[in-house]
């Protein structure tokens, strides 16, 4: 019998080991250095300047940016395109500022799929949501979300 509860024990700690190690991991390993490395592995180096909505007559494009999770770098006071952060990351080779924004085509998908339940949501049942993604300087990508709102 005590042979027994030992090497419950024991099993015991060895889990308990591997929790603590797993809960280190995640503290001081954090998700977005995991969500980089995952976006390097896809080769992609177009960062997200701008996001736009066209064809929104009733929904402000306030309440559709909290919608998407295609986002752009911070800006400065509100100044367009003025992302000190961003520069930053790049002159301190990632240790400080905010990485790049960089684009993701299913996490645009999913935002045409969200954008399309909040329409229809709000009772617009013939919506239609496309989008566009515009190269307009070297590795600066515009998102654009077109939509056709086709009032309720």
């Amino acid at each position: 019998m005590c042979t027994i509860l030992f090497a419950s024990t024991r099993s015991l700690l060895k889990i308990a080991s591997l929790l603590c190690i797993f809960t280190w991991l995640e503290v001081f390993y954090p998700s977005h250095i995991l969500a980089r490395q995952l976006q390097d592995s896809e080769n992609t180096e177009d960062v997200v300047r701008r996001v736009r909505f066209s064809g929104n007559d009733d929904i402000k494009n306030r309440t559709l940016l909290t919608l998407v999770r295609t986002r752009t770098n911070r800006e400065f006071l509100g100044i367009p395109q003025f992302t000190p952060w961003y520069y930053i990351w790049n002159l301190s080779n990632g240790r400080f500022g905010e990485e790049p924004a960089y684009l993701n085509r299913q996490t645009v998908g999913n935002d045409i799929e969200r954008l399309t339940l909040y329409y229809e949501s709000l009772g617009y049942l013939d919506v239609s949501v496309d989008t566009s993604i515009v190269e307009y300087q070297p590795d600066k990508m515009e998102v654009s979300f077109i939509i056709n709102e086709r009032t309720p």
